[in-house]
């Protein structure tokens, strides 16, 4: 353990301060017991350390019925008056990171809490954290492309792969739609790479709808990323080609369905094989195989639906709202209930 804590120390070298956030709008993990987490109010990624480096005890794993109504009473609140942004498994140790708004609207406050193994909640001291921040050049502060959409959309989603910090969002580019590569430890942000999609939904490419969820996945010696938009297009992009100022055009893989958006994606292995598991807005919780990812053709204007990734509906799976990886066997997820939201591990089909 004491070489995860001094890869930690290593990586936050730099100007230390103590964590403060205007909003928490994505989380992922990095380096043993860095959160990282996207705070599109004050147009920054802020690296913290949590700490959190014990390896994970034996036992059943974390399960809160009525998360919602837990939370609301540890931070004073009404249950309506709070917004679960994301959540994310510690690889480690385990425990769970929710970002979280305390109230609604321009006077909400960043919060984020913890859930550990036993299903107990608590609220990370931001201010005894040490952490680090970036600025992110470039970014939108009004509405994009006559979108009725808030700030909190310049930083859509989050990713962490191989010391590098990937952030998808917004910019104030010609073409806004924008995936950053932020080495870490930070130095500076550049303005990234805009990226054109075919819309399968529209007959159209686009260069203005934001990533919503992605995920790295390693392929025949490349380093790629599945990324998923609004209504709802599968995009496969190469890493190297996220260059600063470069314009890339995605290769669409697949239509996750109209009137729809992906919520979260989790990348697992069964049988020797990969999967890609979808939680969605309204088409629920889908499972693409990634067997024969180098056939696959772009479905684009001439077509290629035929040869699109295959896409199974898992119908066991209903009003998930948030989703991420566990372990080898199981999914966390965080369900709907109508009356009440509940966190709990399920199998992974």
């Amino acid at each position: 353990m004491a070489c995860y804590t001094l890869i930690a120390l290593a990586a936050l070298a730099g100007s230390l301060t103590a964590a403060q956030l205007d909003s928490a709008d994505a989380l992922t993990f990095g380096p043993p017991g860095i959160l990282f987490v996207g705070d599109a109010q004050a147009g920054a990624v802020v690296a913290l350390d949590t700490g959190d480096r014990a390896l994970a005890a034996a036992g059943p794993g974390p399960s809160v019925q009525g998360i919602d109504q837990k939370a609301a009473a540890l931070l004073g609140i009404r249950p309506s008056e709070i917004r679960f942004h994301d959540i994310k498994v510690n690889p480690l140790s385990k425990n769970v990171y929710l970002a979280v708004s305390r109230g609604r609207g321009p006077d909400a406050i960043a919060v984020i809490l913890r859930v550990d193994g036993t299903g107990a909640l608590s609220v990370l001291d931001l201010a005894s954290l040490p952490s680090t921040r970036v600025e992110l050049p470039g970014l939108p502060n009004s509405p994009v492309a006559r979108r009725r959409t808030s700030r909190a959309i310049v930083i859509s989603d989050l990713q962490y792969s191989e010391g590098r910090v990937i952030v998808a969002g917004l910019s104030n580019e010609n073409f806004s739609s924008t995936l950053r590569v932020v080495p870490y430890p930070f130095r500076t942000a550049d303005r990234g790479a805009s990226i054109e999609i075919y819309h399968t939904s529209h007959f159209t490419y686009e260069t203005n709808s934001p990533v919503r969820t992605m995920v790295p996945y390693s392929h025949g010696g490349e380093q790629f990323l599945l990324a998923a938009y609004t209504c709802t297009p599968l995009v496969k992009l190469r890493l190297a080609d996220l260059q600063d100022g470069a314009h890339i055009t995605g290769d669409t893989l697949a239509e996750l369905g109209r009137h729809n958006s992906p919520i979260d994606m989790v990348l697992y292995q069964r049988g020797g094989q990969d999967f890609l598991l979808v939680a969605n807005t309204l088409h629920g919780v889908q499972r693409l195989s990634l067997s024969g990812f180098d056939a696959f053709e772009p479905v684009n204007e001439d077509g290629g639906d035929d040869a699109q990734i295959p896409i199974q509906r898992i119908t066991s799976l209903k009003a998930v709202v948030q989703l991420d990886a566990y372990d080898d066997t199981r999914v966390l997820a965080m369900f709907n209930l109508k009356d009440r939201l509940d966190l709990r591990l399920v199998p992974l089909p």
